[in-house]
């Protein structure tokens, strides 16, 4: 046999494999050490079992080359001692008689690897060495891997431990119950959700018959036992749990098999109990939702992306005199809805755009008048549908009309002294211009009448003509001829002046004034402005000077008309503020600017100003500071109105005792002008 750890074969730096030779004749040892030194082990020698057990303390030896008689120890029982406290150490027993009697106990006790009998050959050692170190350097490798082998059983252990806690830390995340059951229905694992779901801890519910903890599932006997899987995947049932709660629960059921057969099956389940109770409230909810639509008295729609009708309600059914099912999938323009369909279209397709309400006034062939109001519907942040509501706001708008006009009324009224006086100014004068003019008419009939007889006189001889011309003359001096010619000039053109005033005054009062509400128009609130300070100039003259610093603004689509009432309202409080003041003459201010696609309208004044607990509320409907009788508290509150009509704003500004500011804000083009916008 050719040993594998020969020490000729030996890596470089491996310590060369070392014998302890253990003989009380040191002879012996010494020939040992011949026989082996030159094969390159390394040899040490002991002549007594203490010697070898100091050696073994402090070197590595390999194997231990003992004599069976020793003095103080038999060489069986140091080879014993050996393999008992320094394992791996290879022993070798020889002695000077083959004894069956050492050899067996050599063998059982001290479990030697070589039994030799003095005097033996140098090969025969060196062979039972070799053979002994292959058998060390095997038992070196069977303890390595033996080792290895360990530290993979307790790697793979502490793997599986910390898997199943995960797996059970996962089992017991998880929101959904599970269950395992036996063959017998006798319930193996539980997890948390489960235990909460059935009203007990897991750990009571492990080696519980499944039967007794309110579940379907009887090991063999259920469903996945049979193989009848389909049967119990995804089923709703009821179960009561230990608390005497009743759950309703999403139920599926799995075999389990193992090589020997059926091993029960695995449950899990989902409490759906409240999911439950939320379906309910949510179809309570919605045929709520669909009884307060429905009982909406507006004629009301919901449009999907395509325009098409999604949802109508009896109202809506109502105004187009069609059933449901002839109304939903339908377009409006599809459908005999009141108005322009096409401008209700548009308006639809902004509001999808911008995700802004949106309202559009329509008139129908009667005459009604519906306010269309469009309202988005969000879904994960995006428009989805769109509400459209029609409401016939005709005895509204007849309503709004009258108290347009009463209001109006009321401030033509409080101005009609004004308005008189500034009528009776240039009709006095042009009545006492119309006196002077029959004074002249009588002179110039009868200058002309003796003009006319001298004329006739000289005709027929009957007169000098030199006397006639000097009698002319005395006639036409006496009449003063020349100051009335140039005087008519003047009283024609005063009465033409005051004409003028008087027709500019009665035209300005008659736009004010007119009943109707105006059409949408193309105006100049410059212009506006100059007509309205003219109807209130009574009111400003004599405590106000005003300033006009108009500004290059372009045409407002607007009702003029209502304009107009707003800037009537707005002057008259400014010189009733200034007036209360009682500080002298004061000063209004009416500006006008354009503010890109605006137009700015600001009326300022240098009167008493209004407290801070007032400016909040000046637009409430009936609120007024001034006596009664003074004031109807209407007048901000419908000009706050009509500016809203055209999509503007009104802000006041005030300090007490230093004056107010009110900004009219107007868009060039309102939305609400619908149609009319386009020039």
């Amino acid at each position: 046999m050719v040993p594998t750890n020969d020490p000729g074969a030996r890596r470089a730096g491996e310590p060369a494999p070392t014998v302890l030779v253990v003989d009380d004749e040191p002879s012996i040892t010494e020939i040992c050490r011949g026989f082996l030194e030159p094969s390159g082990y390394r040899v040490l020698a002991a002549t007594s079992a203490d010697e070898a057990r100091e050696i073994l303390g402090a070197e590595p030896v390999d194997v231990v080359l003992s004599d069976h008689a020793m003095p103080d120890a038999t060489g069986v029982d140091l080879l014993a001692e050996v393999r008992e406290r320094w394992p791996g150490v290879v022993g070798i027993l020889y002695t000077g008689v083959m004894d069956p009697k050492i050899a067996e106990e050599a063998t059982t006790r001290a479990q030697v690897f070589r039994f030799l009998v003095k005097p033996f050959p140098a090969a025969v050692l060196r062979n039972a060495v070799a053979q002994a170190m292959e058998y060390r350097r095997l038992l070196r490798e069977n303890e390595a891997f033996r080792t290895e082998l360990e530290r993979m059983v307790r790697e793979q252990a502490a793997e599986l431990s910390r898997t199943g806690a995960f797996l059970e830390s996962l089992l017991d995340a998880l929101p959904a119950g599970v269950l395992a059951v036996g063959p017998d229905g006798v319930v193996t694992r539980a997890n948390r959700a489960a235990a909460a779901v059935l009203g007990a801890e897991p750990a009571d519910l492990v080696g519980a018959r499944a039967a007794d903890v309110g579940v379907p599932c009887r090991g063999a006997s259920c469903a996945a036992a049979r193989g009848e899987v389909p049967a119990c995947r995804n089923r709703e049932l009821e179960v009561q749990n230990r608390w005497g709660l009743r759950r309703q629960l999403l139920w599926s059921c799995e075999e389990v098999r193992t090589p020997e057969g059926p091993a029960g099956c695995v449950a899990s389940f989902i409490d759906v109990t409240e999911k439950k109770d939320l379906e309910i409230r949510v179809f309570q909810a919605k045929q709520e939702i669909e009884a307060v639509f429905d009982s909406i008295t507006d004629p009301t729609v919901v449009l999907g992306p395509d325009g098409t009708v999604g949802r109508a309600n009896r109202a809506f059914s109502h105004l187009v005199r069609k059933p449901f099912e002839d109304i939903l999938g339908k377009r409006l323009a599809e459908l005999p809805v009141p108005g322009a369909s096409a401008e209700v279209a548009s308006q639809v397709g902004r509001v999808f755009a911008s995700a802004e309400p949106a309202q559009v006034e329509l008139h129908d062939a009667r005459g009604a008048v519906y306010q269309v109001r469009l309202f988005p519907l969000f879904r994960r942040g995006r428009v989805e549908q769109v509400v459209v509501r029609y409401q016939d706001v005709t005895a509204e708008k007849e309503l709004e009309h009258r108290l347009l006009q009463s209001e109006k009324m009321a401030s033509v009224g409080q101005l009609a002294a004004g308005i008189a006086h500034e009528i009776n100014n240039p009709v006095g004068f042009i009545l006492s211009n119309l006196n002077r003019l029959a004074e002249y008419t009588e002179d110039l009939a009868r200058l002309g009448e003796n003009t006319r007889g001298l004329a006739e006189a000289v005709e027929r001889g009957t007169a000098d003509p030199l006397e006639a011309w000097k009698a002319y003359r005395a006639l036409r001096d006496e009449t003063d001829l020349d100051f009335l010619l140039e005087d008519l000039g003047a009283i024609v053109a005063e009465c033409r002046e005051g004409a003028e005033r008087i027709r500019k005054i009665v035209t300005d009062l008659k736009t004010f004034s007119h009943p109707g509400g105006g059409d949408w128009e193309y105006a100049d609130l410059n212009r506006c402005l100059e007509s309205t300070l003219n109807i209130a100039w009574n009111e400003l003259k004599y405590d106000c000077d005003v300033e006009r610093e108009f500004g290059e603004i372009p045409e407002v689509l607007c009702r003029p008309q209502q304009l107009n009432q707003v800037f009537l309202n707005l002057l008259v409080n400014a010189a009733h503020a200034v007036k209360e003041k009682n500080a002298g003459r004061g000063r209004v201010t009416v500006r006008t600017r354009a503010d890109g696609e605006r137009v700015v309208v600001e009326i300022a004044d240098t009167g008493v100003g209004i407290p801070p607990e007032n400016l909040k509320r000046i637009f409430d409907p009936f609120f007024t500071t001034k006596p009664p009788g003074k004031g109807t508290g209407l007048g901000l509150h419908l000009a706050a109105g009509i500016v809203r009509a055209h999509g503007g704003e009104i802000r006041a500004e005030s300090t007490p005792g230093e004056g107010s500011t009110f900004r009219v804000v107007l868009p060039v083009v309102p939305p609400e002008a619908g149609e009319a916008g386009a020039r």
